[in-house]
C-alpha cells in the first residue's frame, strides 16, 4: 500500500513557527546572555581604567627620576689638555660641561675659580675639583724673592709646595714659611724663586740672620707629598727683636702675622740657645760670625741681609761686594755675639724695606 506525502499548507506552517518563537528561554540561556552583554560593556572599561592607572604610575615614576637626575646634574669644568702643577687655570684650558655625579656640587670647580693655580698635574679629560687647585690671589704687596738652591733638596722642582724650616744646633726646628709655592728654579745659576708677602719677607729675613749669627743653624725645605690633600703647617718661628720692631711699624704687615710673633717665646729660645752654646763650646767662639767656623760646624747655608729694597731685585747685583761669609770685604772679622748683633741692628733698623741677598 503506498502512502502519499502529507502536504502542509501555509497556515499550519506559520502556526508552527509561532509556537517555536514563543517557547520560553531557560535560565541557563538567560544567564549566558546577561554575562555576554556585561562582559562586552565592562571589559573595555576595566582595560581603560587599568591603562590609566599604569600610565599614571609610570608618569609619577619618571617624574621622580627626572627630579632625582636634576639633583645629580652638575655643571663641571673639564680639562681640554694636560694641566701642569702650578699652572694658572684659564678659560682656554677648560671646557664647561654638564654631567651626572653623586658628589656635592660645591666640590666641583665653578666659574669663580677661573684663574686659580693647579696644585697637581691634571690629565686631559679630568673634571676639575676644588682640591685640585687653590685661589691664586695676587695683591700689590706680593714680591718674588730669589733664594740659593742650598736650602732646597735635590727632590725639589718648580711647582712644588714646601715648608721652609730653620733648624738650630741644639736640635730645635721651626717652620718659617708654610706651604710656599716654588714658582721657578734656575739650575744653571743655582737659584729658586718664591712669591712672598711682606710679613713672610720679614720672617725669612730674620731666619737668615739667625743662620748667620747662630753657628750650626741652617735653613732647609720640606716638600708636601700631596699638596691638594695636605693642610698648610702652622708657622712656629719667632723673629728676633729688631725684626719684631720693624714688623710692628710696617703698615704692609697684616694683623694676623702679629699673633705668633711672641717676644716672650723668642726670649725663651735665646736662653735655650745660650745654654746649649755654654755647654758645648767656649765663650770666645759661641756666636762667631766667621764663615769658616760655621762651615766647620757642618752648615753651608749662609745668608745675609743688606742694602735697601725699593724693588726686590737679585741680591748679587748689589753694589756692595760680599765674601762667602756674608761680611763686606775689608771689614774686620766678627769674633763675638755682640759684634754680630750690632751688625744685625745696623742692617735691620736702617730701612723698613729690605733687599734679601743670598750667599751660596
Amino acid at each position: 500500500m503506498q502512502y502519499l506525502p502529507y502536504k502542509v499548507n501555509k497556515t499550519e506552517r506559520k502556526d508552527g513557527m509561532r509556537k517555536r518563537l514563543k517557547r520560553p528561554l531557560s535560565k541557563k540561556q538567560i544567564v549566558k546572555r546577561i554575562l555576554t552583554v556585561s562582559l562586552c560593556f565592562f571589559l573595555p572599561v576595566v582595560i581603560y581604567a587599568g591603562y590609566v592607572r599604569v600610565r599614571s604610575f609610570y608618569e609619577e615614576k619618571m617624574e621622580a627620576m627626572t627630579e632625582e637626575m636634576a639633583e645629580y646634574t652638575v655643571t663641571t669644568y673639564e680639562a681640554v689638555r694636560d694641566i701642569k702643577a702650578g699652572e694658572v687655570i684659564k678659560n682656554k684650558v677648560v671646557a664647561n660641561k654638564k654631567t651626572l655625579s653623586g658628589q656635592n656640587r660645591e666640590s666641583f670647580m665653578s666659574e669663580d675659580d677661573i684663574g686659580s693655580q693647579a696644585l697637581v698635574d691634571i690629565p686631559k679629560g679630568t673634571q676639575l675639583l676644588k682640591n685640585m687647585f687653590q685661589k691664586n690671589i695676587i695683591n700689590s704687596s706680593l714680591r718674588e724673592l730669589e733664594f740659593s738652591l742650598n736650602i732646597a733638596g735635590e727632590n725639589i722642582k718648580a711647582g712644588d709646595y714646601t715648608d721652609i724650616r730653620l733648624r738650630y744646633p741644639n736640635g730645635e726646628d721651626y717652620i718659617v714659611l708654610s706651604k710656599t709655592y716654588i714658582s721657578c728654579i734656575d739650575w744653571e745659576k743655582g737659584f729658586l724663586y718664591i712669591n712672598l708677602s711682606p710679613e713672610e719677607i720679614h720672617l725669612i729675613s730674620s731666619a737668615m740672620v739667625d743662620c748667620y749669627l747662630k753657628t750650626g743653624s741652617y735653613l732647609y725645605t720640606a716638600r708636601y707629598i700631596a699638596p691638594s690633600c695636605q693642610e698648610s703647617s702652622f708657622v712656629t718661628y719667632i723673629p728676633n727683636k729688631d725684626v719684631l720692631k720693624l714688623i710692628k711699624k710696617d703698615p704692609n704687615v697684616v694683623e694676623k702675622a702679629r699673633d705668633y710673633l711672641n717676644e716672650a717665646g723668642r726670649k725663651e729660645l735665646e736662653e735655650r740657645l745660650k745654654t746649649y752654646y755654654e755647654q758645648n763650646s767656649s765663650p770666645e767662639d759661641s756666636f762667631s760670625g766667621e764663615a769658616s767656623t760655621s762651615e766647620d760646624a757642618g752648615s753651608n747655608h749662609l745668608y745675609y741681609v743688606t742694602g735697601k729694597a725699593g724693588d726686590l731685585k737679585k741680591g748679587r747685583d748689589s753694589k756692595q761686594s760680599m765674601d762667602t761669609s756674608g761680611i763686606p770685604e775689608g771689614a774686620p772679622a766678627s769674633n763675638g755675639k755682640k759684634e754680630g748683633e750690632e751688625t744685625l741692628q745696623g742692617v735691620t733698623a736702617s730701612d723698613e724695606n729690605m733687599e734679601v741677598e743670598y750667599a751660596e
